[in-house]
């Protein structure tokens, strides 16, 4: 039994083994706290203080499973209401924005995060999408490490680029291998014009022929006129 007191939008871990079945805690954010009339109540079950709870779900518990991008620490904040014993109360936890649980210096056991809410009757999330990042086109997960490109400002997984963590750290200006392709063609288009090589001839003819800018004109008058 939880000796810490609890109020209107504290998130509790819930006995498993007093609802029903076992295994992991249940975890809820109270929504209110109500006290039974004793005088009514004919069960001494019954003159427990109650508690009003939003569930939240793991992503073993939701439509799909657990999916790469999950974090270890995950949850969604589903619409699933209830109502339980407060001596079910395990303890206290936090369930935090993914940003603020980012910013935490160190990820205590009963810290969590939620960016998605869940409605288990209609099997959606919210929201539907989420920016994905690096090759393999994921969300981002804060338990896997990511490296910046200095670049393009873009997100990658060091094993998505067959790469080491080690490896990246050490480079204090790193590039992403689309920046550096970009970078060694341009390199290379340079290097053609300083040598004087002839630049190739425009598949749309001569840009300073007034012929030319005419008849592009007047096609693009045409497409417009359709």
């Amino acid at each position: 039994k939880s000796e810490e007191v609890l109020k209107v939008d504290d998130c509790v871990l819930i006995n498993p083994d007093a609802p029903s079945g076992s295994g992991l805690p249940f975890i809820g954010r109270v929504l209110a706290i109500v006290k039974p009339d004793e005088a009514a109540c004919s069960r001494p079950q019954d003159r427990d203080v109650q508690l009003q709870l939003n569930w939240f779900y793991r992503p073993e518990e939701a439509v799909g499973g657990r999916k790469c991008f999950h974090g270890d620490k995950e949850l969604f904040l589903s619409d699933h209401l209830d109502q339980c014993s407060v001596k079910t109360v395990m303890c206290k936890c936090r369930v935090l924005s993914l940003s603020r649980y980012q910013e935490l210096a160190h990820v205590e056991q009963n810290d969590f995060f939620a960016r998605f809410t869940y409605k288990p009757a209609q099997r959606v999330f919210e929201p539907p999408k989420v920016p994905v990042f690096c090759v393999c086109e994921m969300p981002y997960n804060p338990d896997k490490f990511m490296v910046q490109c200095d670049q393009c400002t873009e997100w990658y997984h060091p094993e998505c680029l067959k790469t080491s963590r080690k490896a990246l750290k050490s480079q204090s200006n790193w590039r992403c291998p689309d920046c550096m392709r970009h970078s060694q063609l341009r390199t290379a288009a340079e290097a053609t014009t300083a040598s004087g090589r002839p630049a190739a001839a425009s598949p749309r003819g001569d840009a300073d022929d007034p012929a030319a800018q005419q008849g592009q004109q007047q096609r693009g008058k045409k497409r417009a006129a359709e």
